[in-house]
């Protein structure tokens, strides 16, 4: 995918903080910018395909240093910087696209990015409209978050209710006959996989 923008670098004089800031033609912007966030990133430039992705669905695309990365940050890099910066775009958004064009901006970010993303929206106000904090970095996560859980009950639909009970030892191969019914394909790997491994844990 290839898109168009406009590019305006900058920083904040007195400290280490860099951002990076991509706009799309003013016939294409919606009223909305996405800024992700990742801790250990020490440079202000957006990857590739964050910028498409931005630019794309008619937002333009806020990006930091993290103050040169949070081990370095010296306070700016948690939230701080992302905050000062996305509240700096919607001034340059202003001059682009006109004072009274709306701009709604979303955070996101994954595992480190996430606890930027939940510090940031936690702790300020009026910055962002919204944010996507995606699988925080810690164990609970996965069996916290809801997607595994939806994705079940899509796959499974009304076998769902029987998975439990199907978990008891006795029941593997019923466990492993509900999957083969939501998805052939997938129900077949997994009780090779399955077999497999009981065939590992009895050498």
């Amino acid at each position: 995918m290839t898109v168009s923008y406009r590019y305006v670098h900058g920083g904040f004089t007195g400290s280490s903080g860099r951002f990076s800031l991509y706009f799309p033609a003013a016939e294409d912007f919606r009223g909305r910018f996405f800024q992700y966030t990742y801790p250990t990133v020490p440079f202000e430039d957006a990857g590739a395909a964050t910028v498409a992705f931005a630019v794309s669905s008619g937002a333009y695309a806020v990006s930091t240093n993290n103050g040169g990365g949070i081990a370095q940050a010296r306070g700016i890099g948690g939230y701080r910087l992302n905050a000062a910066t996305a509240k700096l775009s919607r001034e340059v958004a202003a001059l682009l696209y006109g004072v009274d064009a709306p701009v709604r901006g979303y955070l996101y970010g994954a595992s480190g990015g996430a606890y930027q993303t939940l510090g940031g929206i936690e702790n300020s106000d009026g910055v962002w409209d919204g944010a996507v904090p995606i699988v925080p970095g810690t164990p609970n996560a996965i069996p916290s978050y809801q997607d595994a859980q939806l994705l079940g009950l899509r796959v499974l639909g009304d076998d769902l209710a029987g998975v439990a009970d199907a978990l008891e030892p006795h029941e593997l191969q019923q466990f492993v006959h509900l999957l083969a019914r939501a998805d052939d394909a997938h129900g077949e790997r997994l009780h090779h996989h399955v077999l497999r491994r009981g065939e590992v844990r009895q050498h």
